[in-house]
């Protein structure tokens, strides 16, 4: 089903996710409801766009770009339709809140970057 440098990928990337989330949890204290939410959304659609990319990379080489930002795309809406009205609703968007959306987006997309960029570069 997976590769073995899929398997990698992906424990490497949800290791890291796993990682992170228990990390940020015990540093925020007050264990903000939405973040688990949002390390999961982040974490699952990296993996799915990383996978889409390898498998899609032989076939449609000049499309993987395109997909690469299409995933940052639905990532970003995803934050506007779950998270933004959330954090809005008292006025105003503290740090934490920002850190609950900003961290797991950020971690997750260079994970799934430096994957792609090393799973290219062995075809070569």
């Amino acid at each position: 089903m997976f590769s073995a440098l899929e398997r990698k990928s992906l424990l490497v990337l949800f290791g890291s996710g796993i990682a992170a989330y228990v990390i940020q949890n015990l540093l925020a204290l007050t264990g903000h409801p939405l973040l688990f939410t949002a390390y999961l959304m982040n974490f699952i659609l990296a993996a799915v766009f990383f996978l889409l990319i390898l498998r899609l990379r032989t076939n449609h080489a000049e499309k993987l770009g395109f997909i690469f930002m299409i995933g940052s795309g639905v990532k970003f809406s995803l934050y506007f339709l779950i998270f933004n009205a959330h954090f809005r609703a008292d006025g105003l968007i503290t740090t934490e809140e920002f850190t609950v959306f900003f961290v797991p987006y950020a971690l997750s997309t260079i994970i799934e970057t430096a994957s792609i960029i090393k799973a290219l570069n062995q075809e070569q």
